[in-house]
């Protein structure tokens, strides 16, 4: 017998069995689903194999008696998709907290970013060695562990919406401030248990693109409101490129939540914004602001109640394009009458910032003259109709800072991060750099 023939019937042989273990697999499969649908404290993972976690079972509920063809809810109730397009998906908020991210595939990760993590302050991807130093090294304050002792009561829940393409980005936000939130989810356009993204489908075009995220929006706070808002006392919503100090912004919370039991039933803060390039009937509406969408704003439980179940029925409900923040602070203020409380510290510096805040720290600078006419304008308008006092540079942040925006690429997510949290984060315990 020639070699070709017996490396033929070696492929044959090889494939013969392996068609023979797949049928056994299909077999055994079939006769333990039964059993898998009565067990109430397993969560089936179709995703790498057959395992069990520890976890809610939401098998029922997400196969059991999903459609796969069309929602049982209309827009913006459509809930969300699983990764075999079966609607009624029941996504798992707790996931960063009981999943660890791949050590094999971190520790490439930080093995390939290490010049960029492990570099001296200011010679990373940050811009600046003096402005970085300033900033991250003598202003921002993480607040303590003690400190936020009280504000841990308070349940957060991290929305963010994103896409397929975006999945690094979305990688560094998991493996940096995402796991701090108490709830955690990137709205997508696809589904994957273990990294936590959800396919939340959404009226109209531009599924996926900038175009479409007013109704993107509108998809996400419903399935919030749908499925977990009982759990958690607030919403946080912003873009995948957004950094947030969770600490900072749960102390902020538990400050405010004693102010807004007096002065309103509803709670919407974030970076005070005038669309300057906005206008009405009568030209430019001097009054209106709005929390921008970049820094993220946050809805209190009672708020996205009253969205959801009066708002969003009754404003912009068919309306496709980008500005959700400037629909939702319009729908917010003409239905609820809620404006947006003031998010800055007692010196009136900010909390959110709506850019890379080492762009902020460099004003006023001649150099970036586009970026300095925005903030002019800003303050220009904040202090004409709301009696702010305009700030520049490291004067204009807060030292509790909560967000920032505009940090990208990914590397640079890791590296804010890495600056701010250094040895108190076991991720970066695991980084040796010499």
């Amino acid at each position: 017998m020639s070699s070709h023939h017996r490396r033929c019937i070696l492929h044959l042989f090889a494939v013969t069995t392996a068609v023979f273990q797949i049928q056994s697999s299909v077999k055994q499969f079939e006769n333990e689903l039964p059993l898998l649908e009565t067990k109430k404290d397993l969560f089936f993972d179709w995703g790498s194999h057959l395992r069990l976690l520890d976890s809610p079972s939401i098998l029922a509920r997400t196969y059991g008696n999903s459609s796969l063809v069309e929602p049982l809810h209309k827009h913006p109730h459509v809930g969300a998709v699983d990764e075999f397009g079966h609607y009624e998906y029941v996504h798992d908020p707790t996931i960063l907290h009981h999943r660890q991210e791949p050590l094999t595939e971190l520790q490439l990760l930080l093995d390939e970013e290490k010049t960029d993590l492990c570099a001296p302050i200011g010679y990373g991807p940050e811009e600046g060695k003096d402005l970085a130093r300033q900033f991250f090294h003598d202003h921002v304050q993480v607040a303590s562990p003690l400190s936020a002792k009280d504000a841990q009561k308070i349940k957060v829940f991290c929305a963010i919406y994103t896409h397929a393409g975006n999945r690094n980005q979305m990688a560094a936000i998991r493996q940096t401030w995402g796991k701090r939130c108490d709830g955690f989810m990137a709205a997508s356009t696809e589904t994957n248990h273990d990294t936590a993204t959800v396919h939340i489908p959404h009226q109209g075009p531009y599924q996926g693109q900038y175009k479409g995220i007013w109704q993107k929006v509108r998809s996400i706070v419903s399935y919030f409101h749908d499925n977990f808002i009982d759990d958690y006392d607030y919403l946080f919503l912003s873009g995948d490129d957004t950094y947030v100090i969770m600490e900072n912004l749960k102390v902020f919370l538990l400050e405010k939540s004693k102010e807004i039991e007096v002065d309103s039933p509803y709670f919407y803060t974030g970076a005070r914004t005038h669309p300057i390039w906005t206008k009405n009937e009568n030209g430019y509406d001097r009054t209106f602001f709005y929390m921008g969408g970049g820094a993220g704003y946050v809805l209190s439980r009672n708020t996205v109640r009253a969205i959801v179940q009066n708002v969003f029925p009754n404003c912009h409900a068919d309306t496709v394009g980008s500005a959700e923040d400037v629909y939702m602070a319009r729908c917010l203020r003409n239905l609820l009458n809620a404006t947006g409380l003031d998010s800055r510290d007692d010196q009136e510096r900010d909390r959110f910032i709506q850019y890379d805040p080492l762009r902020r720290v460099a004003l006023p600078n001649p150099a970036d003259r586009h970026f300095m006419r925005y903030v002019r304008l800003q303050n220009t308008w904040l202090a004409e109709h709301h009696n702010w006092t305009a700030k520049y540079g490291i004067q204009s942040i807060a030292p509790s800072v909560i967000s920032f925006h505009m940090i990208q690429p990914a590397v640079k997510m890791r590296r804010y991060d890495c600056l701010l949290y250094g040895a108190k984060d076991e991720t970066y315990e695991k980084l040796d750099c010499g």
